[in-house]
């Protein structure tokens, strides 16, 4: 089992926009966020994983000490915060290919400072 935290404010991975001429591009918005996670991801050395791959998640969004801990159930979307992760993971290399994610699990919770802790785990089986 590997695990790290990236500390900084979680950036979903946006939607794919087209210019007037019919170019597809992906804003940048998310850039940074995903520099940050191969930082770290190299940092911790992960070993390139050939496997199935399980990948937690805990996202922790931000927000007033009062609700630390608590479902942050507004946008940025669980499902694209994940994306942004998992194509940072798989672009510095710590899987082949991002079809090797066989269990997925995504938290998104208030908490100080903002960050994700990602937990990655090869399958033996």
């Amino acid at each position: 089992m590997i695990q790290f935290w990236v500390a900084g404010v979680p950036k979903a991975q946006p939607r794919p926009r087209m210019t007037r001429k019919g170019h597809v591009y992906n804003p940048p918005t998310a850039d940074d966020w995903k520099e940050r996670i191969m930082w770290r991801a190299r940092e911790t050395r992960i070993p390139k994983m050939d496997g199935a791959v399980k990948v937690t998640l805990a996202f922790a969004m931000g927000g007033k000490d009062t609700v630390n801990g608590k479902p942050h159930a507004s946008k940025p979307d669980a499902d694209n915060l994940a994306k942004s992760t998992v194509d940072a993971l798989t672009m510095v290399g710590a899987f082949v290919d991002d079809c090797q994610v066989f269990d997925l699990r995504v938290i998104k919770r208030y908490g100080n400072p903002a960050g994700v802790l990602v937990t990655l785990e090869e399958s033996n089986v």
